[in-house]
């Protein structure tokens, strides 16, 4: 024991180095109110301003925004492995950019909060702006009209014969001559609708009565 004492009181006395010293002499280091007052710090004190952290929020929501809006529906519609590779490298390459890095617990929360914000207020733009909505969410496109694939729009949203053969398949659909349209959703799911459906309900409008889509035949 008296042994065992003295080597700890070797450690307090060495506290320039408590790490390499106590390392040394295999005992844990003894806690101490520093210790106590960094692991604080670590939680609530960011090694960069606020306004910093919010400013880098904006710029790299807006930049990712626009990124996937240039990328085209099928990115957010149904990701391959190309384009799962790709997001899942952007998520990484942009968060040093997000939070400087700082790895405190509020500058986190003020980058998350910060992110649902903007969630928000793009969001209700959108809502009150068509001219909004166009730009950065797009319009729906029209692929098949009658049965009939639209190679125009097909090249525009650079999509094959075959992912749209899977994505009809997917919803009961095996040829083209059973779909009366087939609109690619802004946000890059595609929507049917199959001929007769419209027959069997006099009430039920063409689906591109209602629509502003791409529809270049």
């Amino acid at each position: 024991m008296a042994r065992y004492a003295k080597r700890l009181v070797f450690c307090h006395v060495a506290r320039a180095e408590p790490e390499q010293w106590c390392a040394a002499l295999s005992l844990p280091l003894p806690a101490d109110g520093h210790q106590n007052e960094r692991m604080w710090e670590n939680l609530t004190i960011t090694s960069v301003p606020f306004a910093n952290l919010i400013l880098r929020a904006v710029v790299v929501y807006v930049f990712i925004l626009i990124l996937m809006r240039i990328s085209g529906k099928r990115e957010m519609g149904h990701m391959g492995a190309v384009e799962f590779v790709t997001v899942l490298l952007i998520s990484n390459a942009v968060q040093n950019s997000l939070n400087a890095g700082d790895n405190s617990l509020i500058g986190g929360l003020v980058l998350s909060a910060t992110l649902i914000a903007l969630s928000l207020l793009f969001s209700a733009i959108a809502y009150r702006s068509r001219l909004f909505t166009r730009i950065f969410e797009g319009t729906p496109t029209l692929l098949i009209n009658k049965g009939k694939i639209i190679q125009a729009n097909m090249r525009k949203e650079r999509l094959r014969e075959s992912e749209i053969r899977v994505l009809l398949r997917k919803q009961g659909v095996h040829h083209y001559h059973e779909v009366l349209t087939a609109i690619l959703e802004s946000d890059g799911t595609l929507s049917l609708t199959r001929v007769g459906d419209l027959a069997m309900d006099s009430e039920i409008r063409d689906p591109m009565d209602d629509l502003s889509i791409d529809n270049k035949s």
